[in-house]
């Protein structure tokens, strides 16, 4: 599906090397439930959450390759994502200023997507195969298209996974 999105509003945390999606979640949650200031000095400013979380993979984490690979279940997972967004409600007020310096407030312009939903869990092995697929139905068609995905998660982490939203997002060039 190719959809059209207008401009919007949102919070971004970029990863570092040794970051995983739950840091820079708790970074974000942190901006919109009052870890920011309005630039007439007042602060605490609640900002609704929406939905979707985005996960960027436009810009992947170069990780070194080892070996053996070894997952280690009791700590959490590095991630090859570059970022982590909240896309911010119709309403925002751009002069609502992040007190972490590492939250930045991104104007994304109006876009054209391709799209693909799947339910389930939105691990990478997952986002992966479903832009593969989607790449793939693009190519097919001859439609352009820039390199990288987001990942679009829209409900929380205790929805049962058969009724969990996901999205593959490909940015559709004009």
């Amino acid at each position: 599906e190719i959809r059209f999105y207008d401009s919007y509003y949102e919070a971004y945390v970029g990863f570092d090397s040794d970051e995983n999606e739950n840091r820079a979640f708790s970074i974000l949650f942190n901006f919109i439930t009052g870890a920011n200031t309005l630039s007439d000095g007042s602060n605490n400013n609640q900002v609704d959450m929406t939905t979707p979380v985005k996960l960027d993979m436009t810009t992947p984490v170069k990780l070194d390759m080892t070996a053996p690979v070894k997952l280690d279940m009791t700590a959490p997972v590095k991630s090859s994502y570059s970022g982590m967004s909240f896309v911010m409600p119709a309403d925002f007020n751009p002069e609502i200023k992040p007190d972490s310096d590492r939250v930045e407030i991104k104007f994304v312009e109006p876009q054209k997507m391709a799209v693909i939903s799947f339910s389930g869990f939105a691990g990478e092995k997952k986002s992966e195969r479903k832009y593969k697929e989607l790449e793939a139905v693009l190519i097919d068609n001859g439609i352009s298209f820039e390199d990288g995905y987001f990942t679009a998660v829209y409900n929380g982490p205790y929805t049962l996974p058969f009724l969990r939203k996901n999205e593959v997002w490909i940015k559709v060039k004009d």
